[in-house]
């Protein structure tokens, strides 16, 4: 395999630092990850494994932790409650969450995940791999991600519209 490498830009100090990854070091690890996530109980926490990918992939670049700090945390996270009409009139209210992981490469870019069990860490690690993805790409835009705690399986197409509307 060959090496490649992208980099992640962030503002600190009013100055931007550069970030430079082995790109086949983070898919090894990616890999790794992917390995323990299986084997793993219900109090599996996505977003350290994000943080123990970063310190891992810089450590491996021969970063030193201040170069790399500002990558392990969100630029902002939002919990919201989302109140939306169903279809037989009632009222049920949601738990959502929106992170903006980085936006130093432009707007955050990121969708929506509908599940029963989602909370902010997972939502957080979902938008901290999407600023990962939009730098391995070169493309201008940072990481976010929603996430609406729901079973969408158990919502019609219209209750879903709304509630996406709302988030």
């Amino acid at each position: 395999m060959s090496t490649k490498y992208f980099y992640i830009s962030y503002l600190t100090n009013n100055t931007y630092q550069n970030i430079i990854f082995i790109k086949s070091e983070i898919l090894h690890f990616t890999f790794l990850i992917h390995e323990r996530r299986i084997r793993m109980s219900d109090t599996y926490d996505p977003y350290q494994d994000v943080l123990q990918i970063i310190e891992d992939c810089a450590k491996a670049c021969g970063y030193e932790r201040d170069d790399y700090i500002a990558l392990a945390y969100p630029e902002r996270e939002l919990k919201v409650a989302i109140p939306i009409e169903m279809d037989d009139g009632s009222i049920q209210v949601f738990e959502g969450y929106r992170v903006q992981h980085s936006t130093s490469r432009g707007p955050a870019k990121g969708g929506i995940r509908y599940h029963q069990d989602v909370n902010i860490n997972e939502v957080k690690a979902l938008a901290a791999w999407m600023t990962f993805k939009s730098a391995v790409v070169d493309i201008p835009f940072g990481g976010g991600k929603g996430g609406i705690k729901v079973d969408p399986s158990t919502l019609s197409i219209h209750e879903l519209r709304r509630l996406t509307r709302r988030l």
